[in-house]
């Protein structure tokens, strides 16, 4: 609207991937395996049906992990809910997928290395994400080239007989689901340059 030059995604790309519910829609149009879901929008709502801990809690239109909130076991729903509607009028509630988390960038039609995201303590998180020293990242990510091929082509797979790889999935035009800005992408592209790879300081905001 203003007509100011810049890089990136287009605004309605951007707009599809801040919000967690357009995004689950576009992948599941587009043929993209997801974590079973639901929206809810009242801290008083019961444990559905059909879903049972652990689950993940997350405010529908946040980034960085803002009011994410893990349910390990029944009697932590309500207090998950009250926190993260705090963030938004709508959260959404996912399956938790167990099994080892992964990022992935894309350049124009370039697949970046695989990096794995592993939290020193606990889940990846805003403090994992924002506290220096906290997380490690590793790239590549050291699985063997058929499970690289399966994360890069975007699909969920069967790592070493011990659960399914959690993607953080970017589209080509720089899109992000999770609406966070790429970690570990920043190593991938470092390390097509031949340059070393080391945990990245982070900032913590807020």
């Amino acid at each position: 609207m203003l007509n100011v030059p810049y890089t990136g995604c287009d605004a309605e790309s951007s707009r599809i991937a801040f919000d967690k519910l357009l995004t689950k829609q576009s992948c599941m149009q587009a043929g993209v395996p997801t974590a079973r879901f639901l929206v809810v929008n009242s801290p008083d709502t019961p444990l559905p049906a059909g879903f049972q801990p652990p689950l993940v809690v997350k405010p529908a239109r946040q980034c960085s992990s803002v009011g994410l909130q893990f349910v390990e076991k029944a009697a932590d729903w309500h207090p998950a809910l009250a926190e993260s509607l705090k963030f938004d009028t709508e959260v959404l509630v996912e399956e938790k997928i167990i099994g080892r988390e992964t990022t992935v960038g894309i350049l124009g039609d370039q697949v970046l290395p695989v990096v794995e995201v592993k939290p020193k303590a606990g889940n990846y998180d805003y403090q994992n994400k924002y506290t220096a020293g906290t997380t490690e990242y590793y790239c590549p990510a050291k699985f063997d080239a058929a499970t690289t091929k399966c994360i890069q082509d975007g699909r969920f797979c069967r790592v070493q007989g011990r659960g399914r790889a959690r993607l953080c999935a970017r589209g080509r035009d720089g899109s992000h689901p999770t609406a966070r800005r790429g970690a570990g992408s920043e190593h991938a592209a470092r390390h097509d340059r031949d340059q070393p790879v080391c945990p990245r300081p982070r900032r913590r905001r807020g």
